[in-house]
């Protein structure tokens, strides 16, 4: 009845209700999950939105390698910088375990790491220790697979790499370019379609840049001035966003940079093919807001992207990857087999200092090696030093504005040279005119100051450096991509001795050059002079070549010369010394002979006749010219 109408009726509305809220759950939990995946997108907006205008211009510079060097504060500054470094380090020790093992290992060593990570984060101590939390945690899970630690607790070496890894890395996936940008910074590229067609390892991918990350941060300006990655994927097809768009993959372009201890002032990503947009998203998504800000992508061809890459002040002439997007591989080998051989050197010379430590301590305290005073510690001063020479003066890539020392037509286009040119012009009359050598010692480290300015250095090619050759790729016609020229050029960075010594020898040069040249020019006045006044006299003198040149020819060969204004050798005979107003057939020093200027002075003075006969047709050109000519000869 009625009751069993409304109990009816409300169990319909009560099912329509929970239908329609089932709807608006399911709509909600859809738009949660959206939210939640743009949320870190919207987040990190928020964040650059919230950035200052100093900020923003800070990293429009970063970008466009204009910014210089990190600026350290005081001494004061930075030991309290450290002070709060080392506080914060055992609290990130319980929550990673790589680094509680580093410390366990050698503490001394995790002292020495400090500054690197503190430059990493512009000297943000507690950015810093999350950094070395992560690092090492990476390191532990990365090269401490088979329980060996030691790793953990000194820096990684080529020789940490395997055999795999090792050859993977010479196929040229991961390289430094050989020149640095506009602002001095390293430039690193990832070669992801050689990484993708190659089916390259993710774990070989990340050890080979840590072990990259670890050679360059030996370098103290290469932590101040951090570096610029590129990753590189142009070439590579819809079928690539399986690899390139793993998580896996993503480890090796974000997680590794962001931990290792060095800035990434500046980050680009290039590709050619609109699969890849959501690429972009995807790598800025667990940026900080300082990466983020310095991040860009550059859609198009080869050449298009090179372009573009160029307004950031990268340098495309040095870029590994030819204009048919071969990538090369000649420099990346040459590197690669320097580090092998240098570090060889290092242990050899390791072993030997060991076993002298050993030998000392066996007197000493009856045969107990400390091994946390091996080589290159504090403890062992000695190797310190014997590997801070030549590794501070060593050099495999060089700043745009490096000078190159020696001879050779490619070192007068190089920036560098080309400013100390411009230098020695602009001081070349003080130096002159300087009256004694402590004057002219003044004005060479004047110079030397300017160019120091703008970051250059002196720098002199290793003698056999560039025949360093590796066969490693062998036949590369199977994978076209990476190209196997492996000629490798080593730099040597010039004491300041030498190059004072070279600064003097330039300014020599230029006032020997002027020298000659102001002789030149008044021996030519003096030349013309005489001939004008030979000419004046109206003497009717004949000059004897055209009675008698300098190798006795036919009459026709010497009229025909002159017609052309080509003198020629010819004929035979007697050798006759000639003289003065003889005129000289041939390329011998006839521009200095005064019937030779002679000569000349007519030709000009008859070549509008003679180029008038010259536009006639028939018997009747060939007439005129003949006139032409006996007038000249006459």
């Amino acid at each position: 009845g009625p009751a069993a109408s409304a109990v009816s009726s409300s169990a319909s509305s009560t099912s329509k209700t929970q239908s329609i809220q089932n709807t608006d759950d399911k709509k909600k939990s859809s738009k949660a999950e959206d939210d939640d995946s743009s949320s870190h997108i919207s987040d990190l907006t928020k964040e650059l939105n919230q950035m200052s205008l100093p900020e923003r211009e800070r990293a429009l510079y970063d970008l466009h390698g204009i910014s210089g060097t990190l600026q350290e504060g005081d001494t004061k500054q930075v030991q309290e910088w450290l002070q709060q470094l080392d506080e914060l380090v055992p609290d990130q020790a319980k929550d990673h375990p790589g680094l509680a093992e580093a410390l366990r290992i050698n503490p001394q060593f995790i002292q020495q790491e400090r500054m690197k990570f503190l430059r990493a984060d512009e000297y943000d101590p507690v950015k810093a220790a999350l950094r070395m939390g992560h690092y090492f945690d990476m390191k532990m899970e990365y090269f401490c697979g088979d329980g060996q630690y030691d790793c953990l607790a000194r820096d990684l070496t080529i020789f940490d790499l395997s055999e795999e890894d090792l050859e993977y890395w010479k196929t040229g996936f991961y390289q430094v370019c050989r020149e640095k940008d506009s602002a001095g910074r390293i430039v690193t590229i990832l070669f992801l379609q050689v990484a993708y067609h190659l089916q390259i390892p993710v774990d070989s991918m990340v050890r080979a840049y840590f072990v990259m990350n670890t050679i360059l941060t030996q370098n103290v300006e290469v932590q101040r001035s951090g570096y610029v990655g590129i990753a590189y994927a142009v070439g590579l097809g819809e079928d690539s966003m399986k690899f390139i768009g793993s998580d896996v993959c993503s480890n090796s372009i974000i997680k590794a940079p962001r931990w290792c201890p060095l800035r990434g002032v500046a980050k680009h990503f290039c590709y050619d093919h609109e699969s890849l947009h959501p690429m972009f998203g995807k790598y800025a998504k667990p940026m900080a807001t300082f990466n983020a800000a310095r991040f860009r992508s550059h859609f198009g061809t080869n050449a298009e992207v090179l372009y573009n890459l160029a307004t950031f002040g990268i340098s495309t002439s040095t870029f590994p990857i030819s204009n048919a997007g071969v990538v090369q591989t000649d420099f990346h080998l040459g590197m690669i087999q320097f580090l092998l051989s240098q570090q060889k050197q290092r242990d050899d010379n390791e072993n030997l200092q060991l076993g002298a430590d050993q030998k000392i301590d066996k007197q000493v305290n009856g045969g107990e090696v400390d091994a946390f005073h091996g080589p290159g510690s504090a403890a062992n001063p000695i190797h310190s030093t014997l590997a801070m020479t030549g590794e501070n003066k060593l050099i495999y890539v060089l700043n745009p504005m490096d000078v190159i020392l020696g001879r050779g037509a490619h070192n007068k286009s190089n920036p560098g040279n080309i400013r100390l040119k411009m230098l020695l012009e602009e001081y070349y009359a003080e130096y002159n005119f300087a009256s004694n050598r402590a004057q002219k010692t003044a004005i060479v480290n004047a110079i030397m100051g300017h160019m120091n300015e703008v970051g250059s250095r002196f720098v002199y090619e290793i003698e056999g450096g560039k025949e360093i050759y590796v066969d490693v790729l062998g036949d590369s016609s199977e994978y076209p991509l990476v190209g196997d020229d492996t000629s490798f050029r080593q730099w040597m960075q010039a004491p300041p001795e030498k190059v004072r010594d070279k600064i003097s020898h330039d300014f020599r040069n230029m006032r020997r050059t002027e020298n000659t040249n102001k002789k030149k020019s008044r021996d030519h006045y003096q030349s013309k002079e005489r001939v004008k006044r030979i000419m004046d006299s109206n003497t009717g003198t004949k000059p004897a070549a055209i009675q008698q040149p300098y190798m006795i020819g036919s009459s026709s060969i010497f009229p025909q010369s002159v017609s052309q204004s080509l003198l020629q050798t010819s004929g035979d005979g007697s050798v006759l010394d000639p003289g003065e107003m003889d005129i000289i057939i041939g390329h011998h020093k006839k521009k200095a002979n005064l019937g030779n200027l002679l000569l000349k002075q007519l030709v000009e003075e008859h070549y509008d006749e003679y180029e008038a006969a010259n536009q006639e047709t028939g018997s009747a050109a060939n007439a005129k010219k003949n006139i032409v000519v006996q007038s000249v000869l006459s």
